[in-house]
């Protein structure tokens, strides 16, 4: 009987293996940066469809140390990072049909939405927030990201594969110099 059961199990595994569904890809694995915002070339790209935020930052020399991380720069939590390693974060901010961003004059991006007859301002998101706080050297943000590459056209035109740390979601956000304490 079971021998019966498993011949007739595999036989409708074999007749039904090209309507079940695909394994699914395994997501990338992300891994957590920790960076201090100020320094490094900032890149904002803002159209119709979102927002499109790059960084160079710095790679720390030793794994991450809250009292020791320079404006500008990266680390890892449990090693220093390789010089072949990206020094460029990645994020895009994706719009629906009705939110607009704007970028101020100090490079805060704030995020609008319009609705009857009006244009009124959002709360921005922790991912657009984190950005902002990537602009100043008095916060520490935790990311969550992962190794990729983005072609970038260089000035003669040729394309160019550049290495990046894309930026799928932010963690804690640390003010230098505030208490942790409640």
């Amino acid at each position: 009987m079971k021998r019966r059961l498993c011949h007739l199990l595999g036989l409708s595994t074999l007749a039904l293996g090209p309507f079940l569904p695909e394994r699914a890809e395994a997501a990338p694995a992300t891994y957590s940066i920790y960076c201090r915002g100020g320094q490094g070339a900032t890149d904002l790209n803002v159209g119709n469809v979102g927002v499109v935020f790059q960084k160079l930052f710095l790679h720390a020399g030793t794994a991450y140390d809250a009292d020791t991380l320079a404006p500008g720069t990266c680390a890892w939590p449990d090693r220093p990072m390789t010089p072949q390693e990206p020094h460029r974060l990645y994020y895009v901010h994706e719009l629906g049909g009705r939110d607009f961003v704007s970028v101020r004059g100090d490079m805060q991006l704030g995020l609008w939405r319009a609705g009857q007859g009006m244009i009124a301002e959002q709360d921005t998101p922790a991912n657009l927030d984190a950005v902002n706080k990537l602009q100043s050297e008095n916060f520490i943000v935790e990311l969550r990201v992962r190794s990729d590459a983005i072609t970038r056209k260089l000035r003669r035109g040729e394309p160019r594969q550049v290495k990046i740390l894309r930026i799928k979601e932010v963690g804690v956000v640390r003010q230098i110099g505030a208490s942790n304490r409640g």
